[in-house]
């Protein structure tokens, strides 16, 4: 069995089939009017991998790929950290946001209502936790930071001054 083009559409084609099963044209009978069937014919196809010529160069380049998607990341991450400032005064606490544009959310040490702090296991291990701060004026968190080195201390400082 030869797999061959078809005639009228150019689609591949057993050279034992009938019609052609994508346009129907009659491959048979235009083999036997030819005289066609006894020529060379295409028993396989095969492509190179992409793997397959030199894997240690595909092994690097996806190492590399990694290390850039990484380094963007952790440069992402770094901004937004650098970006973010609590400001802790006598009389306010203040958070201050953003790359391009800036935002600010303040909240008064006399509004005071809540003061939570949240640590993980983790954060715990390394220093960190989530500072949150809610007024008497609003009924959710209006300063909400993670990351925060000793947040403990953090809370305490503003418990003091309130």
């Amino acid at each position: 069995m030869a797999i061959i083009a078809c005639p009228e559409c150019e689609g591949r084609v057993s050279s034992r089939a009938i019609a052609c099963p994508h346009c129907g044209f009659p491959v048979q009978e235009e083999q036997a009017r030819s005289g066609a069937g006894g020529g060379e014919e295409m028993l396989r196809q095969v492509s190179p991998s992409l793997y397959g010529r030199n894997p240690l160069i595909h092994l690097v380049v996806g190492l590399l790929c990694l290390v850039v998607v990484g380094l963007v990341l952790y440069f992402v991450e770094w901004m937004r950290c650098r970006a973010t400032r609590l400001v802790i005064t006598t009389e306010r606490t203040t958070l201050e946001t953003g790359i391009f544009s800036r935002q600010t959310n303040e909240v008064r040490h006399a509004d005071l209502r809540n003061v939570q702090v949240h640590q993980g296991l983790l954060d715990r291990m390394v220093g960190v936790g989530k500072l949150e701060l809610s007024s008497a004026g609003q009924s959710n968190v209006e300063i909400q930071v993670a990351g925060l080195p000793d947040p403990q201390g953090l809370a305490g400082l503003i418990r003091d001054h309130r």
